[in-house]
C-alpha cells in the first residue's frame, strides 16, 4: 500500500470538509504535515520516523472509514445510487407469456414491464454519471491497494456499465454510438430526456391499441 499517496487522498478530502469541522481541519494539517516531513527529511532516521508516524496514523483512519466522516469512503458519492440499484434488482416477469392464456392487456403489462425497467437502468445511469464519479474512480486510480475486494469490484462495475451504455441507449452520433460517460453534462441530458421520452410514446401507442380495439 502507498501510505503516501493515499495520505494525500485523504489529507485533500479532509481540505474540502465543512469549514466549520475544526477536527476535520486539524487532522488535514496534521496530516499535511507529516507528508512534509516525509518528503523533505535530510536523514534516513528523520525519514524513518516521520514515516512510520504517518503510516500508524492513515493506517488507523482506514482500518476505521466506514464510521468515519463521507469524506474517508471510497464509494461515498455513490452509496444511496447502490441502495437504488439493489432495490431495482430485476425480478422474474410474472406476466405469463403464454399465447393461449396472452390478451391484450397482459401485452400491455409485459410491455409496461419492459419500458419500465428501461427507464429505471437509464435513470440510475443517470445518477452514477452526475454522482461526480469521477471523484470516486480516483480511488481506484490512485490508491487501488487500499481498497478492498468489494470497492474495487463495484468501482470497476459502475465503471464499465457507464462506458457501455450505448448498448443499453443507441442514440446515432457523428462519431458512432456514445456513451453517457462520454457526453457532456448538457447533451447527455438532452438525449436522454429524448430517449424517455421516446419510450413514453411507445407506451402511449400500446396502449392506444387497447382503445382501438
Amino acid at each position: 500500500m502507498d501510505i503516501i499517496a493515499l495520505a494525500k487522498r485523504i489529507e485533500e478530502e479532509l481540505q474540502i470538509t465543512d469549514s466549520v469541522d475544526t477536527l476535520g481541519r486539524w487532522m488535514s494539517h496534521y496530516i499535511a504535515e507529516l507528508i512534509t516531513q516525509c518528503e523533505t527529511a535530510t536523514d534516513i532516521q528523520s525519514r524513518s520516523e516521520a514515516e512510520k508516524e504517518c503510516a500508524e496514523l492513515i493506517i488507523g483512519l482506514w482500518e476505521h472509514r466506514q464510521n468515519l466522516p463521507h469524506q474517508f469512503r471510497p464509494l461515498a458519492n455513490i452509496e444511496k445510487i447502490l441502495e437504488g440499484i439493489t432495490k431495482l434488482q430485476e425480478e422474474p416477469n410474472p406476466w405469463l407469456r403464454d399465447e393461449e392464456l396472452s390478451n391484450p392487456w397482459i401485452n400491455f403489462a409485459n410491455k409496461s414491464k419492459e419500458i419500465n425497467h428501461r427507464i429505471a437502468a437509464i435513470s440510475v445511469l443517470m445518477a452514477i454519471a452526475e454522482s461526480k464519479f469521477d471523484k470516486t474512480k480516483r480511488w481506484l486510480e490512485e490508491t487501488s491497494d487500499a481498497l478492498s475486494k468489494e470497492e474495487k469490484e463495484i468501482i470497476e462495475a459502475l465503471d464499465c456499465w457507464l462506458n457501455h451504455s450505448n448498448k443499453l441507449l443507441p442514440w446515432n452520433q457523428k462519431n458512432g454510438k456514445t456513451s453517457i460517460a462520454s457526453l457532456d453534462p448538457i447533451a447527455r441530458f438532452d438525449l436522454v430526456q429524448a430517449e424517455l421520452e421516446k419510450m413514453l410514446h411507445e407506451l402511449n401507442d400500446e396502449f392506444t391499441k387497447l382503445k382501438d380495439k
